[in-house]
């Protein structure tokens, strides 16, 4: 997952952001001979929250992004296990860098939001602008929700933030009230990680990626069944789990759900459900729909019904 890499590019990145701002914010009032003191202030502290959202969101990033591949290490460590309802979760451990039970996700506390929102605050802090917001933030604060099968949201409330240029309110001569309620907000995308199915049950690390169809099959041509397993790459489809529900080992569909179909290389289904669809396949469904084998492969290889219309357009018989 490439851990190590993508965390110091995140932080980078956002030290960049917020030293960009700073300076351009301590070079305009360099340049300002002409103007008051507190004019200069006012424009310095101007241009930081013109660009706020855009700060905090890269904080938010750059911690959610941590929890998330912390959490992925710590389902393939040891015994490999899910993070049942994971969104609850992931707003515990990117408070604190545990479960709610107080299980420690190790190094996930290595860069939580409070942590990060500290670089933030000290970066400009160094320039004459103070970021003042209630503490410590809470994990009802904080909140992770799939928005499309590509993307998720990631969303943090700042209560009473303000900026100003002096932590001693009765020396402030400038301050600039972001709201009872700020909201910072901020996307991350399914394709940066791995397959937590994938991870837990096999124990190999695969990256989920988008299918190309470099070829421009047509669904429901072998081809495309056939290419879609190879490449080892997931579609959109509303009949599965979303990114979330795959993190907390929850088989059940969602219009936001991905899917890809495991190759019979695998054997036989473990679970009552016979189908190489990879949710049906390590989900324990009680349904038990019909599934059949599929013309061009191996015994092994099953789908049950609605996907066997679905990539070859035709039902089990």
């Amino acid at each position: 997952m490439n851990k190590r890499g993508m965390f110091f590019t995140f932080i980078a990145i956002l030290l960049i952001i917020v030293l960009l701002v700073a300076f351009v914010s301590k070079i305009g009032i360099q340049q300002t001979e002409e103007s008051s003191k507190s004019n200069a202030k006012l424009a310095g502290l101007n241009s930081f929250v013109k660009s706020f959202d855009a700060i905090a969101g890269r904080a938010l990033q750059a911690s959610s992004k941590h929890v998330i591949l912390s959490s992925l290490n710590y389902t393939a460590q040891g015994s490999r296990q899910y993070i049942p309802s994971y969104p609850i979760e992931f707003k515990s451990i990117i408070y604190n860098g545990k479960l709610v039970s107080n299980t420690i996700i190790p190094n996930a506390d290595k860069l939580t939001i409070s942590k990060t929102l500290e670089i933030v605050e000290k970066v400009a802090q160094d320039n004459n602008i103070i970021l003042i917001y209630d503490k410590p933030i809470q994990p009802q604060d904080i909140s992770i929700t799939q928005i499309s099968p590509w993307e998720m949201e990631v969303s943090l409330t700042l209560k009473n933030a303000i900026v100003t240029d002096n932590k001693d309110p009765l020396k402030s001569e400038v301050t600039w009230n972001l709201g009872e309620a700020k909201v910072i907000k901020t996307k991350l995308y399914v394709t940066d990680y791995s397959d937590p199915f994938t991870l837990k049950e096999l124990g190999e690390d695969l990256p989920i990626k988008k299918y190309a169809n470099p070829q421009n099959y047509q669904l429901g041509q072998q081809d495309y069944l056939n290419d879609l397993i190879s490449s080892e790459q997931f579609i959109a489809h509303g009949d599965g789990p979303n990114f979330l529900q795959r993190m907390s080992g929850d088989f059940k569909n969602d219009v936001n759900g991905i899917e890809r179909v495991l190759p019979d290389s695998l054997g036989a289904d473990p679970t009552p459900t016979l189908s190489n669809v990879d949710f049906y396949y390590w989900g324990a469904f009680g349904d038990q729909p019909v599934s059949c084998n599929v013309e061009g492969y191996g015994a092994n290889f099953k789908l049950d019904s609605k996907h066997k219309i679905y990539y070859s357009t035709t039902p089990c018989a």
